[in-house]
């Protein structure tokens, strides 16, 4: 019931992007209702918020604004962010009884029971629990990388939990692609939203 009332979520957070060699340290806000609508706004850290840059995603259409300038964002990376917020979607758990998705019973690597679910249009997620909280505490799919077009093998780690308004989510997330460091993401405040303001 409370993630039904609560469809949007608002977080605060820190985060390290794994390019290469590099890490960037990251710090912002994340507003997301899965798996189609979101706005993110977040500035390098060395650089301070006059750095800050600005991601929407409004159903099929996505754009940035970075230094006050608007443009669409690419087919390829639009695609990749919305396959990226689907997965949230999925963990949320509830919209599964209702959508048309398929869940079927799975074993993991060390013989862990899971779900894989099958949505028409959207990649299959294959999603652990923990034993105690019964929370997702693991997830993995394959995402097409939008620089090579390459198929890139996807797991999502998440520790510990942070709650408001009766719906616990994740407190810190581990991205792995092809079982390399690629995102990751610690959160400082979470709160429930019932609706999305995508205004400009």
């Amino acid at each position: 019931d409370a993630l039904a009332r609560h469809p949007a979520f608002l977080w605060h957070g820190t985060a390290t992007i794994y390019a290469g060699d590099r890490k960037i340290q990251i710090e912002g806000d994340w507003q997301i209702e899965p798996p189609d609508r979101s706005k993110v706004v977040t500035f390098e850290i060395d650089k301070g918020p006059g750095s800050a840059r600005s991601m929407v995603i409004d159903g099929t259409r996505g754009w940035s604004v970075v230094g006050g300038r608007e443009q669409p964002l690419p087919e390829a990376i639009l695609a990749n962010e919305r396959d990226q917020f689907y997965l949230y979607y999925v963990r949320r758990l509830e919209p599964l009884t209702r959508d048309g998705s398929t869940l079927r019973v799975i074993s993991g690597d060390h013989d862990e029971p899971g779900l894989r679910v099958s949505r028409p249009g959207r990649r299959d997620v294959d999603m652990f629990f923990d034993k105690d909280s019964y929370l997702v505490d693991r997830m993995i799919t394959r995402i097409t990388d939008p620089s090579s077009g390459r198929e890139v093998l996807e797991e999502l780690k998440f520790m510990g939990t942070i709650e408001s308004n009766g719906v616990r989510w994740f407190h810190g997330v581990a991205i792995l692609q092809d079982r390399k460091p690629f995102f990751a993401l610690t959160l400082s405040s979470f709160t429930t939203l019932s609706t999305l303001d995508l205004s400009r």
